[in-house]
């Protein structure tokens, strides 16, 4: 003879091990899928560094438009 309460603790549900794997699955996926966009923005950053030498594109168009603000006509 067995319990009647050890019975029914022994073993989930299969709705319950269901929603249960799904958590699972959907949080691994969401986890995976942030890990790549982080390797991939740290492999674009690196791949797309700017050499020492060189200047930096943002100085270098600051520099062009404010030349060309002294050139610029305005006709009314």
């Amino acid at each position: 003879m067995t319990n009647p309460i050890l019975q029914a603790t022994e073993a989930l549900p299969t709705e319950a091990e269901a929603s249960t794997a799904l958590i699972a699955v959907v949080f691994i996926m969401v986890f995976l899928t942030l890990l790549s966009v982080v390797i991939l923005i740290f492999f674009y950053l690196l791949k797309n560094k700017p050499a020492e030498g060189e200047p930096r594109a943002v100085l270098q168009m600051e520099s062009d438009s404010a030349k060309d603000r002294e050139k610029e006509e305005y006709f009314i």
